[in-house]
């Protein structure tokens, strides 16, 4: 979904000028890129196999110390929880790390369009669940016809 809204906000932003669209690409994928990288740190070994330069290059970034809080073993229930604090460190990382390379690197950006579309993306995070989870939940509910779905139980409770 972040990626067709990158697609798009580009597009549109091309017809003002053309700083304006790569700047916004480039707002974007500050964005989307990190979030792909703690999406595969966190998920990576379930849905898209072994993705074994980020989470090596990554895991070191991010590995604990021995004399640190976090370093002690988990018990295989909270296993889960070390995982998306890595993946969210190392998102944290990567979006310093690119927000220095493109204010290094890239002549002429365009600060609005640059920040409007990095807000733009970090904005989906909340929009996309949203309006899709009530979307998936009443079509749930055409298959399960005996249950109702939460967002019929939130109307009920009105």
């Amino acid at each position: 979904m972040q990626f067709i809204a990158m697609i798009l906000l580009a597009g549109l932003s091309i017809f003002i000028d053309w700083a304006a669209a790569y700047s916004s690409l480039l707002g974007s994928l500050v964005t989307v890129v990190p979030g792909f990288v703690c999406g595969q740190a966190v998920f990576g070994q379930r849905r898209f196999g072994q993705w074994k330069i980020v989470r090596s290059v990554f895991g070191r970034l991010v590995k604990p110390n021995e004399n640190e809080r976090f370093s002690k073993k988990v018990s295989q229930g909270e296993q889960g929880l070390s995982k998306v604090v890595r993946g969210l460190a190392a998102k944290f990382v990567l979006s310093i790390a690119m927000f220095i390379a493109i204010f290094v690197w890239v002549p002429q950006l365009n600060a609005l369009f640059f920040f409007g579309s990095f807000v733009g993306m970090q904005l989906m995070y909340i929009i996309a669940p949203l309006v899709i989870v009530p979307i998936l939940e009443d079509k749930a509910g055409m298959f399960f016809k005996g249950q109702e779905s939460r967002v019929m139980k939130q109307d009920l409770n009105k």
